[in-house]
């Protein structure tokens, strides 16, 4: 089997849970904050890509039911308006569009620094050792179930999802099990894509939509290390419309969305986890496009994964297979969620919902 495994938010949210329910008695000694605080710390990572809240106040607090991607959305509109545009002068408009772009880079420079923030308090490292097992799990499950090659994508900036895929033993100097792919450059403290190995990689983990460690310089990305200050953060936050076009304007970001489109062209599941999917109409066409085909499968695992398959039953005709991850408390039983996910019969699981008849 060959799949595509896509992480979305709901996995944060999905961990913050975990720890805030996590068994007293097997906290590790010494971890240096309490839990509670742990949660909370996740969980703010979750949300900190809603900054447009800061910088258009009056609009969150009348129109609290727009995410911040869908205020940009609605400010491009009446930019583009044809009625605006024959009451306000071209140069206003531009002066206008100019200050919400400013707006926009700016929260994004604020968010980076914040994930920065977190991982320097040891946030990374304390879910690490509160989930030590989940990596070498992970790539157990991948074996067990005969999963050759897997793509695995995020749409979060964070770490989280990196910190969790780690081994107890390093490889080749790092401890991640999943390389993204980016190696040695000519410019200290900064990684460049290796875009050859990208392409021949049997299992790798990627940012598609950019890492508060991606960072622009001399008009190139590259991936940040140590301590160096993130002046140009490479962030994907826009109108959902604008993203695509955004992705293929970034070196190392058009690299990774290239590798997701060859294939899902010719790999056979499609498994995704904590993604709405209501703010990704560019990987939605992917699927119309490349995906949906005769001896695929897609599978969607959320809170509310019967929420994402209404979004997706455009652009995949077939089955879409649903897990729900409401009854996961813990490691263990996380793992065994994930498991089911990649079973070769899928249809015959007990955890899958079509499986029991509650889903048509």
């Amino acid at each position: 089997m060959k799949s595509i495994i896509l992480f979305g938010n709901g996995f944060n949210k999905l961990l913050a849970n975990l720890v805030n329910n996590y068994p007293t008695e097997k906290i590790p000694k010494a971890l240096g904050t309490d839990l509670k605080t742990i949660s909370n710390n996740i969980n703010d990572i979750a949300g900190l890509w809603e900054r447009f809240k800061y910088a258009f106040p009056k609009i969150k607090q009348s129109h609290p039911y727009l995410c911040d991607e869908q205020i940009l959305c609605l400010l491009n509109d009446l930019a583009n308006e044809e009625l605006f545009k024959e009451v306000i002068p071209t140069d206003k408009i531009e002066e206008l569009t100019g200050k919400v772009n400013i707006a926009r880079k700016n929260s994004l420079k604020e968010v980076a620094t914040d994930f920065k923030r977190f991982e320097n308090i040891s946030g990374n490292k304390v879910i690490r050792r509160l989930f030590p097992h989940f990596g070498v799990g992970f790539e157990n499950m991948l074996n067990n179930n005969e999963v050759e090659e897997a793509f695995i994508c995020t749409t979060n900036y964070d770490g989280i999802l990196d910190t969790l895929l780690t081994g107890p033993i390093k490889n080749n100097g790092t401890s991640f099990i999943y390389p993204d792919c980016f190696g040695l450059s000519n410019i200290e403290g900064h990684l460049k894509l290796n875009e050859s190995r990208l392409k021949i990689v049997k299992r790798c983990m990627v940012h598609l939509h950019g890492s508060y460690k991606f960072t622009k310089y001399k008009n190139n990305t590259y991936k940040i290390t140590g301590d160096i200050f993130n002046e140009e953060p490479v962030l994907i936050f826009n109108n959902p419309f604008l993203k695509e076009q955004e992705i293929l304007n970034d070196q190392v970001l058009s690299a990774y969305y290239k590798t997701l489109t060859e294939r899902l062209k010719s790999y056979d599941r499609l498994v995704i986890i904590g993604n709405s999917f209501r703010y990704e109409p560019h990987i939605k066409e992917l699927i119309s496009k490349h995906f949906d085909r005769s001896r695929t499968e897609l599978v969607v695992c959320s809170l509310n994964p019967e929420e994402v398959a209404k979004e997706l039953q455009e652009h995949y005709r077939k089955e879409i297979y649903q897990f729900s991850t409401k009854d996961v408390w813990c490691e263990k039983q996380l793992l065994h969620l994930l498991n089911q996910l990649f079973a070769p019969n899928i249809m015959n699981s007990n955890m899958c919902i079509n499986s029991t008849g509650l889903v048509a």
